[in-house]
């Protein structure tokens, strides 16, 4: 007789607990036919190890769910299935790890830890599957990934159809058309199953069958993966605020024979938020001379001519001279475009173009030069000569445009560090988005008049007039967005996805065109057009947009 016979060394499978209860029964002293020894027959075991596609799986196996014909009171058996795969997967997780679900269409979005999904079985004939073409249809309304596996190894999708509607126009965390998604490690494979996603939510959503992350593995097999458009980007926005101030204007100088001062006439200055801009002083009249004008800022080096130079003053004979006009501010730097292939995150394409820059002030005018007095043409009041007015202050430079928006991705299945193989598989992809195009700078600030020179009196001459401030430069344009990819398989990280490992058909769509710069006489800032690629390496992430955290 076989004594100490324990169950907990048969093994936890269920051949392993078939063993067991075989020994159990030659210990008792019964043979296979129990019933003639007097003893009872232990409990049917069910057979689970056979593939559920070729024979009924059995009560005991996992979990049964039906749309039509179940009940979430119920306990998920052949008979009595429970009605959503919430419940389902559920029940599962504490122990089966299997769900068996009728050929029909459930409006839920799943998401678990390593459960195993069948689809495909008519509920009302003995659950038998109905072949390769039936299929379970997992097609909720809600733009949210449909299926997020948050972990789990040795995960089978059969028989499956998965449909993810259109991103949102709305909400800006949806804008991904996204059909599975693994947030860990996950051990997938998906057999005889389709998983097709809408089009990308605008602007700039991106439509993403499979998304796999962080060290997660999938085996496609016998399946269709079918990506929509990608939404065209956001376009850059045009300056905000208020037009760009103009400049102020020139004093005048003061009249001969009124002062004996020993400064010029004052300048004046334009405060910009990308700089300022002042001009220069005027000349003074003094008893016996008039001095020259200041020399409007920012000063170009080199100055071939002279521009926002200050007027001479009266020098014997020879009568004092206007200052001159400051030079128009230079165009702010056109933003560049965004440059491919940018980064895949979320559903949506990493590729803005740079803001443009401010146009620069514009240069002070030049101060007027002043003329000479004299007690003799004075008299007994001040002998100061007429003064030259101050130059006018230029423009403010212009606000920038900011950056176009990539254009959203039709990818059919993009990974951050995970592996992917395929065999007997269809990729189909569909038109990326176009980039969106950089805003428009706002122009310059207008130059200020310089001031008038001061009156003359019998026996003087008047003073110079000061030169007009130059006019601010217009803001740059924002570059334009990257063009959205059309790509069978994007991948990111340091496991690399190989084509050996990748036996499929690619139907690519059309790549999107890089959105046009800001200042369409600008190509350096359009955007560059998308790629349209069976695969598609990208080389790095922004550490400063990290994906948005799903709540498990």
């Amino acid at each position: 007789m076989v004594t100490n016979v324990k169950l907990e060394d048969m093994g936890g499978s269920f051949q392993g607990r078939r063993r067991g209860e075989a020994l159990v029964s030659i210990a008792l002293g019964c043979g296979i036919a129990a019933v003639v020894c007097g003893c009872s027959p232990g409990p049917t075991v069910p057979v689970c190890d056979d593939d559920p596609m070729v024979r009924p799986p059995e009560d005991g196996c996992g979990i049964f769910v039906s749309a039509s014909l179940g009940d979430d009171a119920n306990p998920g058996s052949r008979a009595e299935p429970v009605k959503t795969f919430s419940r389902a997967l559920e029940l599962a997780d504490m122990g089966s790890h299997r769900v068996y679900a009728c050929a029909e269409t459930f409006d839920e979005t799943l998401g678990f830890y390593g459960t195993s999904i069948w689809g495909g079985f008519d509920c009302a004939n003995g659950w038998r599957h109905l072949g390769a073409s039936a299929k379970t249809v997992v097609a909720p309304a809600e733009p949210v990934p449909q299926v997020i596996s948050f972990g789990g190894q040795g995960i089978t999708f059969a028989n499956l159809r998965i449909v993810a509607p259109d991103g949102s126009d709305v909400d800006p965390v949806q804008k991904g058309s996204i059909g599975i998604a693994t947030l860990r490690g996950v051990q997938l494979k998906l057999v005889a199953s389709e998983v097709i996603t809408g089009r990308g939510g605008k602007p700039g959503g991106s439509s993403i069958p499979i998304y796999l992350r962080h060290g997660s593995e999938i085996e496609v097999v016998d399946s269709r993966i079918v990506a929509g458009d990608g939404a065209d980007g956001e376009p850059g926005a045009a300056a905000e605020g208020a037009a760009a101030a103009d400049g102020v204007s020139g004093h005048p100088g003061a009249d001969a024979c009124t002062v004996d001062a020993t400064a010029g006439t004052p300048a004046v200055t334009t405060e910009c938020d990308d700089g300022t801009s002042t001009s220069g002083e005027g000349g003074l009249g003094l008893a016996d001379r008039g001095s020259g004008g200041g020399n409007g800022e920012p000063l170009p080096d080199p100055n071939p001519t002279g521009a926002g130079a200050g007027g001479v003053g009266q020098q014997g004979g020879v009568a004092c001279s206007d200052g001159q006009r400051g030079l128009d501010g230079a165009v702010g730097m056109q933003g560049q475009g965004a440059r491919a292939p940018g980064v895949v995150v979320w559903g949506r394409t990493l590729g803005k173009g740079q803001d443009g820059q401010f146009g620069r002030p514009g240069q002070g005018g030049g101060g007027g030069g002043g003329s000479r007095g004299g007690s003799v043409a004075c008299g007994a009041g001040p002998a100061g000569g007429a003064f030259g007015g101050s130059g006018g202050s230029g423009g403010c430079g212009g606000k920038p445009g900011k950056g176009g928006f990539a254009g959203g991705a039709s990818i059919g299945i993009a990974t951050r560090g995970a592996k992917v193989r395929a065999r007997g598989s269809l990729i189909e992809t569909g038109r990326g988005g176009r980039g969106g195009a950089g805003g428009p700078g706002l122009p310059g600030g207008s130059g200020a008049p310089g001031g008038e020179g001061g009156r003359a009196v019998p026996g003087t001459l008047p003073g110079c007039r000061g030169g007009d401030g130059g006019k601010g430069g217009p803001g740059g344009g924002g570059g334009g967005g990257l063009g959205g990819h059309s790509v069978g398989i994007a991948y990111l990280g340091s496991e690399e996805v190989t084509r050996e490992d990748v036996e499929a058909t690619f139907v690519l769509g059309t790549a999107g065109t890089g959105g046009p710069g800001g200042d369409p006489d600008a190509p350096e800032s359009a955007g560059d057009d998308g790629v349209a690629a069976e695969f598609l390496p990208f080389v790095a992430t922004d550490p400063n947009d990290p994906e948005p955290q799903v709540k498990e």
